[in-house]
């Protein structure tokens, strides 16, 4: 085939008389036809032009043969590439301030449309705009209303007249930080408040701040360091704690410790920018655990987010007691996430990509559903750890799975119960999950109750009733030898006395002859009636109270001043064998000797105590 130069068209006036082609030349163009208002028509690498005010029409020549038609027909270079688009791209824009897009555009056979696509960072639509011309110079500009501390992203799209696109960037978008020289970012709440361990958060801020030192992005918004109205504490790679001022820089992507005493305080990040949102944030993981946050002004959710081991990923968020965290990364709150090995969590903050590209996410933390379990909850004084399960599931190992999870962090005046396992030797030592294998006779749950706090320690155990009928469920205090059938009553108590050494629990779980054969190893059915002497001795203002029974007995235990008078009934009930302990706190009671009193069946015993205050 022959292509038609300008030196083939002999053009009379404004018409075309005729195209002299070769015998065994075949043009291609299919026919076409303009209307006399004049334009121009596409057929690959030729275009058929009709003038103003004269129609023109074009046939297909065939071999041996011309075609006669108006108008003229010239060639063109072929296009099949789309338009040339120039961009510079803005670092950063101040909040709330139009932005003028330019963008330089060209191509061979002109362009047919430019539009910019524009949205906030973490929103899932894009609006658009017409890009208008000035030569070869495109502009639109985006509203104020758009420029906001979640940061700008956008993308420009330009046609030319045959529709061949040119996308810039080719995948993903721009990001432009947005910036902010007052408050920043600002919580939407007030932070809680309180002097007790349920007024601690984790906290972090969704913004690079300018200076992101804790005294700088705190002290506006709560005063000077006082640890008596403010608290502020960083976990190490140590795993140990650093209060400030040793802490580090609040950088994106950390959290920390901060207890707030008064109501009503508004955290802000102070000036800033914000962190890009068309790339990877990631963040190094210790081995053991880490705190981490949020570093963009948006909910990201547990999808986006993925580790470089490929592992499951278990996060916890602290609010007023531990719970597994639920999606999304908020922002300003923080996250415990755990790691038996040095890595880095990534997030990905397209959280609605523009572009259908596979991202990697890491899988959430385990939730294979268990066949039955039982939460151990405590609490003391203002304390609480209400997180921990004892649970049975038809994929659990005895030993060490992904079905166990670790004891997060304690803080402050707390209290902590845990599964001991240092023979898995692994990075974590204390769980507060421990999943089993479904027992045929039955299993038993090992669990330690630490607190800082010399105070009565309250557990209860819920989802007893989830527990197959054909086992029992009974408590073993390993220390006062007190034994417990707990389907009777699901609550327990003691008294700490030691933040050393923690005070060990069994919680068995098993048929009447499995329940019989541990209570008999452990010793917790006395030979005799016994009367214990209560512990500490002397004692402000609690101490306890221990006895044996044998067998089931009617039991009487009271208090009697020096004069034999009657003080306090401490228990009137009928009890199971076993071993018993019962608290006594005499903080309305004056110090000095008195005497208390065992009646079961025919067992009768008295003993001293004394009480200094």
């Amino acid at each position: 085939m022959r292509s038609i130069s300008l030196s083939n068209l002999i053009k009379v006036g404004l018409i075309v008389l005729f195209i002299q082609t070769h015998s065994y030349t075949q043009l291609t163009l299919t026919i076409s036809s303009q209307s006399n208002s004049g334009g121009i028509s596409h057929a690959g690498p030729y275009s058929l032009v009709a003038i103003m005010g004269q129609p023109a029409t074009i046939g297909i020549a065939t071999s041996g043969s011309s075609s006669v038609g108006s108008g003229f027909i010239y060639t063109a270079a072929s296009d099949a590439q789309g338009p040339t688009v120039t961009h510079t791209l803005s670092a950063t824009i101040p909040v709330n301030t139009p932005l003028v897009v330019s963008a330089t555009i060209t191509d061979i056979s002109g362009i047919s449309s430019a539009r910019l696509y524009y949205r906030k960072g973490g929103e899932q639509s894009f609006s658009t705009l017409t890009m208008s011309p000035t030569g070869n110079l495109y502009q639109a500009t985006i509203p104020d209303s758009i420029i906001t501390l979640r940061g700008l992203e956008y993308y420009i799209v330009a046609k030319d007249v045959y529709s061949n696109q040119t996308r810039l960037p080719q995948q993903g978008i721009f990001s432009i930080q947005v910036t902010s020289t007052a408050e920043g970012v600002s919580r939407a709440t007030p932070q809680p408040n309180g002097s007790e361990q349920s007024a601690y958060r984790l906290i972090s801020i969704p913004f690079d701040a300018t200076d992101k030192t804790p005294a700088a992005v705190l002290g506006d918004d709560l005063g000077g360091y006082d640890n008596t109205k403010w608290r502020f504490y960083e976990l190490g790679a140590n795993q140990k704690y650093v209060e400030h001022p040793g802490t580090s820089p609040m950088d994106s992507g950390k959290a920390f410790w901060l207890i707030v005493k008064d109501a009503g305080k508004i955290i802000d990040t102070g000036p800033g920018k914000s962190n890009p949102t068309n790339k990877i944030f990631a963040i190094a993981l210790d081995s053991g655990w880490t705190f981490i946050g949020n570093p963009f002004n948006f909910d990201i959710p547990f999808t986006k987010l993925s580790k470089k081991s490929g592992g499951t990923l278990d996060a916890r968020y602290y609010g007023g007691s531990w719970t597994n965290a639920a999606s999304p990364l908020k922002p300003f709150e923080g996250y415990a996430v755990s790691s038996t090995i040095p890595d880095t969590l990534f997030i990905d903050p397209q959280v609605y990509p523009v572009d259908p590209t596979i991202s990697k996410s890491t899988k959430e933390e385990n939730t294979v559903s268990p066949l039955w379990s039982i939460t151990i909850q405590a609490q003391c004084n203002g304390a609480q750890d209400v997180d921990n399960v004892a649970s049975v599931s038809s994929s659990a190992s005895q030993d060490f799975d992904e079905q166990d999870k670790p004891e997060p962090p304690v803080i402050g005046n707390y209290v902590s119960v845990y599964f001991p396992h240092p023979q898995w030797k692994k990075v974590f030592k204390h769980y507060n999950v421990d999943a089993r294998p479904e027992p045929s006779d039955g299993d038993v749950w090992n669990f330690e109750v630490t607190s800082n706090m010399k105070e009565k320690v309250n557990l209860k155990f819920v989802g007893i009733e989830n527990v197959p009928t054909k086992f029992d469920v009974w408590l073993i205090d390993m220390h006062s030898r007190a034994t417990q059938n707990l389907r009777e009553s699901n609550t327990y108590s003691f008294s700490n006395t030691s933040e050393s050494v923690p005070h060990s629990i069994a919680l068995v779980v098993g048929t009447s002859a499995y329940i019989q054969e541990k209570l008999i190893e452990v010793e917790a059915v006395p030979g005799v009636f016994q009367l214990f002497q209560n512990y500490p001795n002397p004692f402000n203002p609690v101490t306890i109270i221990r006895y044996g029974l044998p067998s089931a007995s009617h039991v009487r235990l009271k208090l009697y001043n020096i004069l034999g008078e009657e003080v306090m009934t401490l228990v009137d009930e009928f009890q199971q064998k076993g071993f018993r302990a019962v608290e006594l706190n005499a903080k309305n009671l004056p110090s000095g000797v008195y005497y208390y009193r065992i009646q079961a069946n025919d067992f009768i015993q008295t003993k001293k105590l004394i009480l200094l205050k």
